[in-house]
């Protein structure tokens, strides 16, 4: 036997976490069990027990028989998340159309207002239905988005109302998501959306009431923070609610206080999640600082995972960045057009389509998502798979080529250590 070449060894309380990114697999050790563990495939020395035990933890991928190929292996574990046929995954823009004017908005130079009419909606849900019905998915996921997706609360309904007939009569579970903004949340059409299948709604609030009106305000520059917080106590207890923000800088600090608004008003019990990331370039800008999570300091992340805890709310478990959206066969993005791309990150932007939804998704681009397995570059890396060469959107920003390797693996090995610090021993397997 020999230990996994995807294990980490992190220092933790005088002790050694053990954590295999591969398997997903920890287990804390102390400096005799490390020492065995390095000494590996050598068991000399060795006692019966010993060996027994790591017979024992040889199931979960820490420790791995001689003969086996973990280059191998980590083909496999690639190759089927890339074609896994389980979840169909759609982003579907009902419109490009918002009614904010964001600092830092992510489509800014894609100029079109276009917003989902009967006509290409009806020719949207066929098109889905057609794809669910050569894959035969578990689940179907729908993720409305934008410009702001409830502007065009007509097509949510519609699409909706066709996809939740469909599911039941193919035996599949229908997932709806909304990606809003928040200002025009209401409670009834929440109602209308649950037994349809609505999973989820995920607002962007970005810190406490004057940051967050600097940055995310009306097109009149009036602030919509008041108005989303009445929002989601409107919809609270009806459907999960994810905050997500973005933060630079100058805005970081306010986190806290926003926090502590979230529970002060009355809302933790309905928050599933809150999930805080830095505001990145994007595709067409002639610089970007950060580019990339590895451009951030992974101690600002840390230090907002520490405060979102200390206030009982809830955040992301793992630290995974990739493999994304981009390189599974089964993730799609349509936008009002009917045009379809590998990831809402390049939405608008004619040079990313892969096709259009009165054909097949069959295109020289897609092909170069879909065989962009940059991973193969660094497979010697233990980070590769919660990393697989970075996100598509950073190596366009950085490097001018979505098909680029964006490592970050400084961003990982920041987070895991100080993460897996912040562990008590009862979270990890003994």
């Amino acid at each position: 036997m020999k230990t996994s070449r995807f294990n980490l060894v992190i220092p933790a309380r005088g002790e050694y976490l053990i954590y295999n990114t591969l398997s997903g697999s920890q287990i804390m050790v102390d400096d005799k069990a490390l020492n065995i563990f390095q000494g590996l495939p050598d068991l000399c020395g060795v006692s019966e027990d010993d060996v027994r035990l790591l017979e024992e933890i040889k199931g979960i991928g820490i420790i791995v028989d001689d003969e086996i190929d973990e280059g191998l292996e980590l083909e496999y574990w690639f190759q089927k998340i890339k074609f896994d046929s389980s979840l169909l995954n759609i982003t579907l823009l009902t419109t490009y159309a918002c009614n904010l004017a964001c600092t830092y908005c992510y489509e800014d130079g894609v100029g079109s207002k276009a917003s989902l009419d009967p006509g290409m909606t009806s020719r949207i849900i066929e098109w889905i239905k057609k794809k669910s019905d050569q894959i035969r998915p578990r689940e179907l996921r729908i993720n409305f988005f934008g410009g702001e997706p409830l502007m065009n609360k007509r097509a949510i309904k519609d699409i909706s109302r066709e996809l939740k007939a469909y599911t039941v009569e193919k035996g599949i579970e229908l997932s709806l998501w909304i990606i809003t903004n928040g200002v025009l949340l209401d409670k009834d059409l929440v109602r209308e959306l649950v037994p349809m299948g609505l999973k989820r709604i995920k607002v962007t609030l970005d810190g406490n009431r004057a940051q967050h009106d600097a940055k995310r305000k009306f097109k009149n520059g009036m602030g919509t923070f008041d108005i989303i917080m009445e929002n989601l106590k409107g919809i609270a207890g009806l459907v999960p609610i994810s905050i997500g923000g973005n933060y630079n800088d100058q805005t970081k600090g306010s986190i806290p206080a926003l926090l502590d608004i979230i529970v002060e008003s009355g809302l933790k019990e309905n928050i599933a999640d809150v999930i805080f990331k830095p505001i990145f370039g994007r595709p067409g800008e002639a610089s970007c600082n950060p580019c990339s999570f590895s451009d951030t300091n992974p101690e600002d992340m840390l230090w907002i995972r520490d405060e979102i805890a200390a206030r009982g709310l809830k955040t992301r478990d793992d630290i995974a960045i990739g493999p994304c959206d981009a390189v599974r066969e089964n993730s799609f993005t349509i936008d009002p057009l009917g045009r379809i791309y590998k990831c809402p990150g390049f939405v608008g932007r004619e040079a990313f389509v892969i096709g259009d939804i009165n054909e097949e998704v069959h295109s020289h681009k897609n092909t170069q998502f879909m065989t962009t397995d940059l991973w193969r570059e660094c497979a010697d890396c233990a980070y590769v798979p919660i990393c697989a060469g970075g996100c598509r959107v950073s190596a366009e920003v950085m490097k001018g080529d979505f098909k680029e390797r964006v490592c970050e693996k400084r961003y990982l090995e920041g987070m895991a250590i100080g993460i897996i610090n912040n562990k008590t021993r009862e979270e990890v397997m003994v």
